[in-house]
């Protein structure tokens, strides 16, 4: 029984794959955060050239 609490102890396959998911998880978080900064960017500047065509025709 020690010795496969030993073995247990010792076995670090299981810390890489939460290393890779929480590096994961991080670069989906930026991602987001990114995608949701530059949609509110472009909507605006979409807006701002829908006004424009708007005036330009009336």
């Amino acid at each position: 029984m020690k010795a496969m609490l030993k073995r247990f102890m010792k076995d670090e396959r299981g810390i890489e794959l939460a290393e890779w998911a929480v590096m994961a998880a991080l670069i989906i978080a930026a991602a987001v955060g990114v995608v949701s900064l530059l949609g509110q960017a472009i909507a605006t500047r979409f807006g701002e050239v829908q006004t424009a065509i708007e005036e330009e025709v009336n």
